[in-house]
This record gives structure tokens, sequence and C-alpha cells, in this order.
């Protein structure tokens, strides 16, 4: 069975433009350009949504963070071949369980559109699981990488590191947890701080935060 896919593409950055031209030349050439961070974030609007949707926590969260991803400009920039390029979106590349355990990378889509793209994901899961899915889009720079951990909970954690791939931002969704009679879970964010700074992870924030307490913004096409 096969699943069309739309891949982004991407221009280039005019760096006399660039605001952030500084910060880039200063943070590209780290050994290790990576910042992160661990965020406690209010989910309870967003689990009552899916529970009373019968969906897929793993699948539904993934698209949540990928829709506020591709709200936040920053999210979007590459560096590419020594230059900044600009995707037009970002599709999630995101991790699930196999049947006998291992964990298998999923190379996600996304539209905007809630329905279409949670129907796409779990059809894309499903061929993933029974080998049926051998397509790999890791060299379209244009995606995030999310792995989901509901085993346990986390206050920091320290993510893979990958030079060739260092742009791209990685998040992890820990276990979720009550305090205060809601809920709440753990979401690290890995990203270059040669292109995303403070600022960007705070608008990031503003728009996945809006999307937990009201999810009905993810059935308008984005």
């Amino acid at each position: 069975m096969k699943i069309e896919t739309v891949d982004p593409t991407s221009h280039r950055i005019d760096m006399q433009n660039y605001s952030r031209s500084g910060f880039y030349e200063y943070f590209k050439d780290f050994d290790i350009p990576i910042s992160m961070r661990t965020i406690n974030i209010d989910i309870s609007n967003l689990y009552k949504f899916i529970k009373n949707e019968n969906l897929k926590f793993s699948i539904a969260i993934v698209l949540a963070i990928t829709h506020s991803a591709n709200n936040v400009s920053a999210f979007k920039h590459r560096i590419v071949d020594g230059r900044i390029e600009e995707f037009d979106f970002l599709f999630p590349i995101f991790t699930a369980l196999a049947v006998d355990q291992s964990v298998l990378f999923v190379d996600g889509m996304f539209s905007g559109d809630l329905d279409s793209d949670y129907t796409a994901n779990l059809q894309r899961v499903e061929l993933k699981s029974a080998g049926l899915l051998d397509s790999s889009r890791f060299s379209n720079q244009g995606h995030i990488i999310l792995s989901n951990v509901p085993w346990y909970s986390f206050t920091s954690i320290t993510l893979p590191y990958s030079k060739s791939h260092a742009s791209i931002p990685v998040f992890m969704i820990g276990k979720r947890f009550k305090s205060h009679n809601k809920i709440y879970v753990p979401l690290a964010i890995q990203t270059n701080h040669a292109l995303v700074d403070g600022f960007h992870i705070s608008l990031f924030l503003e728009s996945f935060e809006r999307v937990c307490g009201n999810p009905s913004i993810l059935r308008k096409s984005y």
C-alpha cells in the first residue's frame, strides 16, 4: 500500500537581511552548538480531547508539536552546505514501538489538518511495523525528530547529537504526571543555538500551550 507524500522545499536566506547573522557566525562553528531545555507542559485539555476523540496519544501529541514548530520560522531554518536554508513547512520523523518492542523511526506526514494527518500517520506506523514502509526521508532536512518515552518522567535529559544534522530540532516527550489536579508532560527541546535562541523557544511554547489549551485549533488548516 502506497501513501503519497509531499516533501518540503527550501529557499536560501539572504544573509544581508538576516537579523541573527552575528549570532549565527559566532555559534555555527562550535564543537557542540546545540542547547537543550526541559519544560513541564500542562496538557490537561489536550489529553481530554485526545481521550474523547479516541486518538493514540503518541501520534496526536507529535502532530500538536509539529503544528507549533511550523508556527516558528527559526525552527524551519537549516544549515545546508554552510548556508542557511528555510523550509516551507516541517514534517515529523517520530519513534514508535514494533510488536517485538524494538524502536522504529517513522517518517510521518503533516498537512495541518488533524483528521487527515492522524489517519495518514497511524497508517504509516502500521506499515512500518509490518515492514512495508521502506522509505526514509532523513535526507530532506525539512523535518523535526520526536521521541516518545512514556515509561518515565524527567527534569532534564541529554539527547543524541549529529554534526551532519545539527540544525534539526529534536523533541523528547516523557511520561505524563499529575500535579494539582492537572496533567503535565515533560518536553525536552534541543535546538541549534546558531539558529534558535530563547525568544524562538518562547514563541514555540506560546503556540504549543495555546494548542494544549484549545486543541480544536489542530483542525484548522495550517
